[in-house]
This record gives C-alpha cells, structure tokens and sequence, in this order.
C-alpha cells in the first residue's frame, strides 16, 4: 500500500513538472526593449515614480541592457552600478523600499535555482 502511494505521489510530480516545462516553451521570449519598459514599469507602480523620474530609470535601464552579454564578474558589478544610479533618483523611502525589492529578488532567484538543480538530477 505504502508503495502505490510513493508511486501515485511520484507520478503527479512528473507530470506538474512536464506541465512547467511546457509553459516555458510556449513563453514569448521578450526583445530587450520590452523588457526594459517592462522592468521601468514594474518600478513605477511599486516605488510610485514621477514621469521624471521613470524617464531616468528608463534611460538607466536601456544603457544597460544593450551590454547584455558581458561576463559574469562585470554583469555583476554592472548590475551593482545600475542600482547606485537608480537609488541616485530615488528619494530614501523609495531607496529603501528598491533595496527591500532587491533583497527579495535574490532570495526567490537563489530558491528557484535550487529547484532547478533537483530538477535536473532528476532528469539524469
């Protein structure tokens, strides 16, 4: 009886994990362009933005993402520069609320790579 369940159990998983996996493929993939105005939009309803301030965010933003594909050492100290200019324009409640957001995006980024990872070792 225990083994049915272990196999009932193990079954669901496969198939809500190929479910995901053909969600991903039907994704759009995004030009850089909708993905900085994305990104720019995001910002403005969570940090509540005057247009001055999202037309600088968005210029920030697109100056970066046309370097796109540099290594990973200089990805990060880029991303770390974007953010030093994005907090320039904030006020600190703003600021502080971007560093929250930050912090947030790094934890569900690590979470999520960690299940990619037992994915993968599935697979094999």
């Amino acid at each position: 009886m225990f083994l049915i369940g272990m196999t009932a159990t193990a079954t669901i998983t496969a198939q809500e994990i190929e479910a995901v996996k053909e969600i991903r493929k039907e994704r759009v993939k995004k030009t850089p362009e909708e993905r900085v105005q994305a990104n720019t939009d995001r910002l403005v309803k969570r940090l509540d933005l005057s247009e001055e301030q999202a037309a600088k965010i968005y210029e920030i933003n697109m100056k970066y993402a046309s370097e796109a594909k540099v290594e990973r050492a200089e990805r990060k100290a880029k991303k770390e520069q974007q953010a030093s200019e994005i907090k320039a324009v904030l006020d600190e409640k703003q600021a502080a609320k971007f560093d929250k957001m930050a912090q947030k995006r790094k934890h569900k980024m690590r979470k999520n790579r960690r299940g990619k990872r037992e994915l993968k070792q599935d697979d094999e």
